[in-house]
């Protein structure tokens, strides 16, 4: 009977270290995912508020040239697309900084997690995986609004040229016959 119990305590004991082995490693399987995760993170953070950042300096630009450009246009229709494609920049620019925001917040809660001590491993793996597939914003669309203000604000400034054109033309014509 002794040595039944010893071997039975024996192989549970074995057991026990082949588990705390196993978990141990799914802890560092897992350390190493959410820090894969939130370096990958905080690229796509990086630069998709850069891509924001011109998409908010696009929209003062072609704010200011529409402003500005009231009255003077041979052609009212470039000034009309140009009011559109500020309002659909900046509800582009409004949903991609919620998805900013929402990848950000995601970010918080796995940097937030203790790492150091112990834990389960299965909520950092969900969190890090969650981090890796949330997303964040797109910065192929903010950059195409930042191409699309462009295009109308170039159009905008044709049109003022040629306004301008005919307002040298008629001057030119006054001072003529005043002469």
């Amino acid at each position: 009977i002794v040595a039944t119990v010893t071997a039975s305590a024996v192989a549970v004991t074995g057991v026990g270290a082949v588990g705390v082995d196993e978990f141990r490693s799914s802890q560092t399987e897992a350390i190493e995912l959410a820090q894969g995760s939130l370096s990958d993170a905080q690229e796509r953070i990086d630069e998709a508020a850069a891509r924001i950042a011109d998409l908010e300096l696009a929209i003062s630009n072609a704010q200011d040239i529409l402003d500005g450009s009231e009255g003077k246009t041979l052609d009212e229709q470039a000034r009309e697309d140009l009011d559109k494609e500020i309002a659909a920049a900046q509800k582009t620019l409004k949903q991609e900084k919620e998805q900013l925001f929402s990848l950000k917040q995601t970010v918080r809660t796995l940097a937030a997690l203790d790492i150091n001590g112990f834990f389960w491993p299965g909520n950092v793996k969900d969190t890090a995986t969650e981090v890796s597939s949330a997303e964040g914003a797109d910065t192929t669309k903010i950059i195409t609004k930042v191409s699309g203000l462009g295009d109308r604000i170039k159009a905008v400034q044709s049109a003022q040229a040629a306004w301008q054109a005919e307002q040298d033309r008629i001057a030119a014509e006054a001072a003529a016959e005043a002469a």
